[in-house]
């Protein structure tokens, strides 16, 4: 079996470069892959040709966000009814054996919809430790049901996106993969864990395509205005009151701890709370250019 995987780039050559490395030398499991470039320009799509791998490139004329991109290799990919799909970060590093403990998986539970790994931050803003539980990968040798994983390396039965639909384009980037794990489940698959399938990820790393300062902001606003919109999409008006202050303390805690990481930036802190207030309000202002917000 060939395993279609697709990696998602945005002016991230390097990672992308580290992560198609890792990848390869990993795994047993043949893979097609797929590097959709999500609107780099010439230059950086030109390098991504020279890579010494072989991929197959989609370009993409400009930045549309993780949902729309991912949604345009995933469309390529179902043309040729595949049982599982890879999906990717390109900010992923992949210990020997990741993936392959993720198919066997897959193959042996049925009802998975998604079949995640472990999951090891190389950077953070507040931690530096394994994200489940905070327990080491060694601990939980046995796969296990969770409600909800980050989309940073998904193996995804493609049954699911017949049934389930693909991502919410109405997302930019942030809390799409909860949205679709909530989907997912409510069409009565499971979302499984692989404690011993490692995958290291640089936290921020797949924003990185912007200057620093221009970047936290990015980042800011659409993770907000992600938080926003998943509210607004799942929660009836009494719930979505109470969430809402729960959401904002939420948010004024990551405004400051990027604060203390970065420095204060008024402009920054004024996005965040613009882009909650956005994806409550349904409004749609994902324009990579951070001049026009």
């Amino acid at each position: 079996m060939v395993l279609p995987c697709i990696i998602l780039n945005f002016r991230g050559i390097r990672n992308t470069e580290q992560c198609l490395s890792s990848l390869l030398a990993s795994t047993k499991t043949p893979l097609r892959i797929f590097v959709v470039d999500n609107g780099s320009g010439p230059v950086e799509q030109a390098a991504l040709e020279r890579l010494p791998f072989d991929v197959e490139l989609l370009n993409l004329p400009q930045n549309i966000g993780f949902a729309k991109g991912m949604n345009m290799g995933i469309r390529v990919v179902l043309a040729s009814n595949p049982t599982s799909i890879l999906l990717l970060n390109n900010d992923t590093i992949f210990q020997g054996g990741a993936v392959d403990a993720l198919v066997r998986v897959a193959e042996e539970v049925q009802e998975a919809g998604i079949v995640v790994p472990n999951r090891t931050f190389h950077r953070s803003i507040l931690r530096d430790e394994v994200a489940t539980n905070g327990e080491p990968a060694t601990s939980q040798l046995r796969p296990r049901e969770v409600k909800r994983a980050a989309a940073f390396c998904w193996l995804v039965n493609a049954n699911v996106f017949s049934s389930v639909g693909l991502f919410d384009e109405e997302f930019f980037f942030g809390r799409e993969d909860d949205d679709f794990c909530r989907r997912v489940t409510r069409f009565g698959y499971s979302v499984i864990e692989v404690p011993n399938s490692l995958v290291y990820h640089k936290l921020e790393g797949s924003d990185a395509g912007y200057g620093q300062v221009a970047a936290s902001r990015f980042r800011l606003y659409h993770m907000s205005r992600g938080r926003g919109l998943y509210l607004r999409k799942h929660y009836n008006r009494i719930a979505l009151c109470a969430l809402t202050l729960l959401a904002l303390a939420s948010l004024a805690r990551d405004v400051a701890a990027s604060t203390l990481t970065k420095g204060f930036d008024p402009r920054g802190v004024y996005l965040a709370f613009r882009g909650f207030a956005d994806g409550l309000a349904g409004r749609n202002r994902v324009s990579p250019n951070l001049d026009s917000l």
